[in-house]
């Protein structure tokens, strides 16, 4: 074989793997920070439904979490951003990135 072929070859190929691993990384960076976003935008709800909820602190992880979908459904104030990160959430997620901070 033509050792110019194998040569560009393999060049194609790292090329290939190396762009597919960084597209990778940049999303799992992506997940990430959109993760942190959310944890930080789900204390601030918290903050604020402990306001009006004084007892809430007292309150299981699974019923905080079911009160912050049901103010976000309701129409907490948020940006059009902000709803979209925190709209994907399930209360499931909700209660596990509650439980993370």
């Amino acid at each position: 074989p033509d050792p110019r072929l194998t040569r560009n070859r393999s060049y194609l190929y790292r090329v290939t793997v190396t762009g597919f691993t960084d597209a990778a990384m940049l999303e799992h960076k992506r997940q990430d920070l959109d993760s942190e976003k959310q944890k930080k935008l789900l204390q601030r709800l918290v903050t604020e439904l402990s306001r009006s909820e004084i007892d809430l602190y007292y309150q299981p992880t699974s019923v905080i979490a079911l009160q912050i979908k049901q103010y976000i459904d309701d129409g907490a104030e948020l940006f059009a951003e902000e709803r979209a990160l925190l709209n994907r959430l399930s209360q499931r997620d909700i209660e596990v990135l509650l439980s993370l901070h």
